[in-house]
């Protein structure tokens, strides 16, 4: 079975402006729930998440609401099935429909003592009952930290390092969907 791989969105794969923010000029208007947003993709996360998926399953998870997770999927094409995004009332509830597996990560932004809710939702499908975690650099908007190669690779060989059998078991997950 592949790891399951989950990744943050905001200040992870997106960054949206505050009022009192200037955006980039990458930055794209969005309206969700008929408030307009900027926001801006991060240079590199549409490579990073392929390479994610070569080595797992990957998943949104995300605290905010179900409508914004899915309207920002859209606009910048990352690729999630809309069953494969877990929000914030997934986490209050808590609901997750998958088995058990034994290799869960967790790609976010925060401190994780500051993401405690999130690894207690992952526990139920984490066969050691704790998932892994790997905290990126916070994007707040425009080329800085993007996701070049030097950094998906490293980001990559932490998630191998995380635990010894990964690299055997994703290379295994790899021919045997």
């Amino acid at each position: 079975m592949k790891p399951y791989i989950f990744v943050d969105l905001d200040e992870t794969l997106i960054h949206t402006y505050d009022f009192h923010e200037t955006p980039c000029k990458c930055a794209v208007p969005v309206t969700v729930e008929d408030v307009e947003f900027k926001t801006s993709l991060r240079p590199g996360a549409l490579e990073f998440l392929a390479k994610l998926r070569e080595i797992g399953e990957v998943r949104m998870l995300t605290i905010a609401t179900y409508d914004y997770a899915i309207e920002m999927n859209r606009l910048f094409d990352l690729g999630f099935a809309e069953k494969d995004i877990y929000a914030r009332h997934h986490i209050q509830a808590p609901t997750i429909d998958l088995k058990p597996a034994e290799f869960v990560y967790l790609f976010d932004n925060l401190l994780l003592k500051e993401n405690r809710r999130k690894i207690e939702f992952l526990r139920c499908v984490t066969a050691n009952k704790l998932p892994s975690y790997i905290q990126v650099k916070e994007y707040r908007g425009g080329q800085r930290f993007s996701f070049d190669t030097d950094e998906i690779n490293r980001l990559i060989s932490t998630l191998y390092g995380s635990n010894r059998n990964i690299e055997e078991s994703a290379e295994r997950a790899l021919y045997t969907t």
